[in-house]
């Protein structure tokens, strides 16, 4: 037996990342995966309006920087982002792609492996398929 991959439907994605070159590549990864990237938020207070926002937006991911703004060790906008994703968008799936570890998220792929974030996002909204040979 073979595994294959179903096409991904349309993904819409929200990203939290104060870093223009990090929010250029992350859109372009998005796009080559037809995946839309609906709003890109780089501070947390925007962040935290748009996640009120994400059911209105149907937004299906959130790929959330560590911090937006100032570094601080532990990734505090991070873990505000994902409690409030608690409270109003808990079906939204979860991507951390920062420098440091995002405990919380659906995955914490990290940006040392950001090289891996189009099969992660794919991953998470396709069923494998399994066929016979």
């Amino acid at each position: 037996m073979k595994e294959k991959h179903r096409s991904s439907p349309e993904i819409r994605i929200l990203l939290a990342e104060d870093n223009h070159n990090w929010q250029q590549l992350v859109d372009r990864i998005v796009t080559e995966l037809g995946g839309t990237l609906v709003l890109t938020v780089d501070t947390l207070e925007e962040a935290l309006a748009a996640i009120v926002l994400m059911e209105k937006l149907q937004i299906d991911l959130a790929i959330l920087g560590g911090n937006l703004g100032a570094f601080e060790e532990g990734n505090p906008d991070a873990v505000a982002m994902l409690e409030a994703m608690a409270v109003h968008a808990p079906t939204v799936k979860t991507v951390g792609l920062s420098g440091d570890t995002i405990p919380g998220a659906d995955v914490d792929l990290g940006k040392q492996n950001v090289d891996q974030l189009e099969t992660t996002i794919f991953e998470l909204f396709t069923e494998p398929e399994t066929t016979q040979e």
